[in-house]
């Protein structure tokens, strides 16, 4: 139930593969796998996810970038058969190639943390060099916004060092550098494209 709490007191063994435990509430003893108990002693970073985004390039529908004192600002839009398309609406309005931009959603949904720290010290997101939202449709055909900011320690965008954090959650992510190069490197091709210079 929503709200509500519960305890699981974990004993001894209790044969190959198992062990004792108790639900808090009752009386009563069961056994558990063992491997029930290995992830409940694993570490609570280990359950944190990865990924730095929550969307797919399929379900999309608003992409905003600002890095290095440039903005850019997509949309998806719906025409009347069912197809789809993206287009830019800043600095100018206008359409964009399909390939490069869903070239540029397929780079940033693949982003992923390499590791965690748990302090944002020394991680450069005190003044990020890229911010980026993102808005998409869940299962559900709600949509979910996602903010993230990306610093380097050092500040002159180098990417020797990635560090990124997704709204609030604590500390930062370490990402793979070679995978937010690939992802820049995919905007600079998108915003090169005829229409989309940056404001």
């Amino acid at each position: 139930l929503t709200g509500s709490t519960a305890t699981l007191s974990v004993g001894s063994q209790a044969g190959p593969g198992r062990i004792y435990a108790r639900d808090g509430a009752r009386d009563l003893v069961f056994t558990i796998d063992e491997t029930l108990v290995a992830d409940l002693t694993r570490d609570a970073v280990a359950y944190r996810r990865r990924d730095l985004f929550g969307f797919r390039p399929f379900n999309a529908v608003s992409l905003g970038v600002e890095r290095d004192g440039h903005q850019w600002s997509f949309e998806k839009t719906e025409a009347a058969d069912g197809t789809s398309t993206w287009r830019q609406l800043s600095p100018d309005a206008t359409a964009v190639d399909e390939a490069p931009m869903e070239d540029l959603l397929a780079k940033l949904s693949n982003l992923r943390a390499d590791e965690f720290v748990d302090s944002r010290d020394n991680t450069g997101l005190d003044a990020p060099v890229a911010r980026i939202r993102v808005s998409f449709t869940d299962r559900e055909d709600n949509i979910t916004e996602e903010r993230v900011i990306v610093g380097h320690p050092d500040g002159d965008g180098t990417n020797t060092n990635v560090f990124a954090v997704s709204g609030d959650e604590p500390g930062a992510a370490r990402l793979n550098t070679e995978a937010w190069n690939d992802a820049i490197e995919a905007l600079e091709t998108l915003s090169d494209a005829p229409g989309t210079t940056p404001s």
